[in-house]
Parts: C-alpha cells; sequence; structure tokens
C-alpha cells in the first residue's frame, strides 16, 4: 500500500502549476505585528477558502479615516532539521509578506482584491496593520490540491492492480485514495 502511494506521488505532475505568486512574491518581509489596546476594526475575506490561483476580495470596516495600512499575508518558512545525517524533524518559523497597501475612505473602509499566493495549506491569517501595530485579522483557508497529468493519470492506469477495490466506478487503489482525500477528484476506471 505505501509503495502505491508513493508512486502515485512519483506521477504527479508539476507542469500543470496554477498560474500563482509565491507568498515570498508579494512584497517585502513584515514585522509581526501585534495588537496595541485591542483590535480596531473589521477584516471581511470573501470567499472564506479557496485553492492557490483564486480570486480573493478583502473587505474592511471600523477603521481610522484616511489612513494607509499594509494587507500582510502571514504563513511560515520551514526547513529539515538534520544533523550529522540524521533526522530530527522539521522546523517551522512564522513569517509575513506585504500583499499591498490599503487606503480606508473617510468613513473608515476599503476594499481591495489579490490572488491566493502557492502556499502551504489550511490556515492563514490576512491582517492589517501600520508597521508594528496589528490593527485587525482575518483567517482563510487555503485549500490543498493535487493534479494529475493526463500522461499521469494514463501511467497510474497502467500500473495498478487487477485486484483494486472498486466502488461505483470510482477505484480505489492507493493512489485514488491519496486524490481522494487531498482534492476530490478520484479516477475513473
Amino acid at each position: 500500500m505505501l509503495a502505491r502511494a508513493l508512486l502515485a506521488l512519483s506521477l504527479l505532475s508539476t507542469s500543470g502549476a496554477v498560474a500563482a505568486p509565491l507568498a515570498s512574491a508579494f512584497g517585502p518581509q513584515m514585522p509581526w505585528a501585534e495588537p496595541s489596546a485591542g483590535y480596531v476594526g473589521r477584516l471581511k475575506v470573501t470567499p472564506e477558502h479557496a485553492p492557490s490561483g483564486a480570486l480573493l476580495t478583502v473587505t474592511a470596516e471600523g477603521l481610522p479615516a484616511e489612513q494607509e495600512f499594509d494587507l500582510v499575508w502571514r504563513t511560515v518558512t520551514g526547513s529539515w532539521k538534520v544533523a550529522n545525517a540524521e533526522y530530527h524533524g522539521r522546523e517551522y518559523t512564522a513569517i509575513a509578506y506585504r500583499i499591498g497597501k490599503v487606503k480606508a475612505d473617510a468613513a473608515g473602509r476599503a476594499t481591495t482584491t489579490f490572488t491566493v499566493p502557492e502556499d502551504y495549506g489550511f490556515n492563514h491569517d490576512i491582517v492589517l496593520q501600520q508597521g508594528g501595530r496589528l490593527f485587525t485579522q482575518v483567517g482563510f483557508n487555503l485549500d490543498m490540491t493535487v493534479k494529475l497529468s493526463p500522461e499521469a493519470a494514463r501511467r497510474a492506469r497502467r500500473s495498478r492492480s487487477k485486484s483494486k477495490a472498486s466502488v461505483g466506478g470510482i477505484c480505489r487503489t492507493a493512489m485514488c485514495c491519496f486524490t481522494t482525500i487531498i482534492s476530490p477528484v478520484g479516477c475513473r476506471r
């Protein structure tokens, strides 16, 4: 079973990647801001979850009027912890990148859009800040996706065992279970 899962991973195509920027391509690295005397304003993101490459709309209200803010994407950088040829786990460091600048209008509202970057899946914070002061933030869930090229899918079909389990015409080999868990695509016979 593990061998099939590894085969499936080796067949994944990287050539058809979504045209989305890396988080580090947004802009300069920003300080990890903290609120001062509580949060100010509210931030909303639409949609609340999406894959890399999707267009997001961020709307703010209740901000100080006519002020400019940095819109920031929070993520992590990761690395392997290896010493003397021994693996000791992974290490992640929190990091933030400026998506852009937004200016509140006279009523303390601001709206902007940006493309979801190619980044680690699951939760990220989108933050409005000025320097080291965080005004408000909202959570965004980056959907994980896996895509197979047509050629990789053909190779996977040819390599499948004749003893696979099948339900409703969708195979349940390690490769298909892997893609179904990560991205609800499945494999047709």
